[in-house]
This record gives structure tokens, sequence and C-alpha cells, in this order.
């Protein structure tokens, strides 16, 4: 999980820009599971659960309704990671998913890295993966960022306009 990531605004005044947890103690005792946490297996919903590939139908977890969000209730955002290398300003985690873990197919090997890089202000997340068997990976961070600064309170949503262009979304159904 992020916990943080202050930045300057044009003043010079320090501020945390990601929505989230206060500690890893409230990531893991949080009631949005995955907010700033790193997402998988797969990012997003699969309805009912089930996919088909290959000819083979695989049952994930139901953690949505009727659906799977996110990897499931335990996916690699309830995982601990182990640090592979850490440097001034980048640390890389791993992790291997077993197969049939939360109901996905292989066993998945992943990296993910995090750099900062200060000549372009950019917080860089890099993902790899590697598996033994045909399988779904949506690899994603799900954090949530207020440029203006995470406030006490925070400020409101209200005064933004959001434009989607059509042919960027993926369809849901109700559910």
């Amino acid at each position: 999980a992020i916990l943080a990531i202050m930045v300057p605004d044009r003043e010079g005044h320090m501020a945390n820009v990601i929505l989230g947890h206060d500690s890893i103690d409230h990531v893991v005792e949080s009631p949005e599971p995955f907010l700033s946490t790193t997402i998988g297996r797969y990012g997003n919903r699969i309805a009912n659960g089930c996919f088909t590939l290959e000819g083979q139908t695989y049952q994930l977890a139901i953690n949505n309704g009727p659906n799977h969000l996110h990897g499931g209730p335990t996916g690699f955002h309830a995982r601990v990671w182990d640090v592979v290398e850490q440097t001034a300003d980048s640390v890389t985690f791993s992790y291997t998913s077993a197969d049939g873990e939360e109901g996905f197919p292989g066993n998945l090997k992943v990296e993910m890295s995090y750099r900062l890089k200060s000549d372009c202000n950019a917080l860089v997340i890099e993902y790899k993966a590697e598996t033994d068997k045909t399988t779904l990976v949506n690899l994603t961070n799900h954090g949530f960022f207020n440029l203006a600064g995470i406030g006490n309170p925070s400020p409101s949503v209200h005064n933004n306009l959001l434009t989607i262009h059509a042919d960027f979304y993926v369809p849901v159904n109700e559910v």
C-alpha cells in the first residue's frame, strides 16, 4: 500500500496527495481494502466470478455481490510481498501467487517496482509477471489522488469537471 506521496504546491508547502491509510495497521483493518493498494490478480470485476479459458471454466472467490472484484477477498492487496531490491529512489517487491489461489489457474510470479523520478516529479510503477499456465492477469495500483492535498476535511470533488471519452471505458451491468 502507498501510505503517502508528499509533494510541494506552488508555494513550496508539502502535502500528501494520495488518499488512503495512515498506517499499515489501518490498511489491514480498513473497510476499504483496495484503497491505494496493489490490485491483482485481476483489477476490475469478473461477472459472477466465473470465466472460461482454453475450454476450462474457473470459479473465482466472490467478494462484490455476485462478482469477483480486484483479485478477491485475499487478493494481492492482502498479501505480504518480499522486498527484492531497494535503492535511494526505488523499491522492488515480489510475490508468487500459487496455482488455484482465489480460483485462478497457474503459478504467477510478480515483480512490482516503485520508482521516484526527480527529474520530472513522477512516481513510476512497473509490473512484470511470469506464469506457468495460461491465466488472466491485470495488475494495477488502486491509488486515488487529490492534487490539492489531503486536508482535514479533504477538499470536495463537487467543483471538478470530469470528461470521459466514450471509447475508453469497460461496459458493466447493473451489479
